[in-house]
């Protein structure tokens, strides 16, 4: 199988596998508003999980949609700066860049910070700056209680990663950020700094 497909069908996958938490739990909000005997009792709860899956699920197919976009010079920045502000309210992000170049720069900002909230478990902050006055490379921090990139995220961004014929659903989205990065001439590097911080820098 060729790597463009490999490469196509993991990317599927992993759009299936995170839009699917949101969709389930939608399911199961829908099915304890239509049961009368828990309605009363459920009635807000319910009301509160159909409709904070329906953002999440919103929000991760525009992450997607934004990703995966083919127009030549897209996304905008002002257009991930939009999705990323909506990532939820578990998550304090503070953009302090003016703007990046639209494009792979764009979709690597937005992969990484989308990477980053996962990593925060239990919610926390995310912080993303400029580094050393460059209008292109960008610094993100996290920081919580947890702070945990997977260390098969941290693999796969490395120097020396496996081909898209070795990489699974999990794996597939750092993966296809590290290639955007290398058409661009960045590197991004994973920088731990205890169990409830870390960096990533692309430049």
């Amino acid at each position: 199988m060729s790597d463009t497909v490999t490469l196509a069908n993991l990317m599927i996958s992993k759009l299936c596998h995170d839009i699917a938490a949101p969709m389930g739990a939608m399911g199961l909000g829908l099915e304890m508003l239509f049961d009368n005997t828990q309605k009363q009792k459920f009635d807000q709860e319910t009301k509160d999980l159909i409709m904070g899956s329906l953002d999440s699920f919103k929000t991760r197919l525009r992450i997607f949609r934004a990703l995966f976009s083919t127009e030549f010079d897209g996304p905008s920045f002002n257009i991930v700066k939009d999705i990323l502000v909506s990532l939820g309210p578990a998550h304090k992000l503070q953009i302090n860049t003016q703007s990046i170049p639209s494009g792979a720069p764009c979709k690597i900002l937005l992969g990484l910070t989308y990477m980053s909230t996962e990593a925060l478990v239990r919610g926390g902050t995310i912080t993303i700056d400029y580094l050393d006055g460059s209008d292109s490379d960008i610094q993100i921090m996290a920081e919580g209680s947890i702070a945990w990139l997977r260390p098969e995220y941290v693999e796969t961004l490395g120097d020396n990663p496996h081909s898209s014929d070795d990489q699974t659903p999990r794996t597939i989205l750092p993966y296809y950020l590290r290639l955007l990065a290398s058409d661009i001439n960045k590197k991004i590097v994973y920088t731990p700094v205890n169990p409830n911080k870390f960096y990533l820098v692309v430049s």
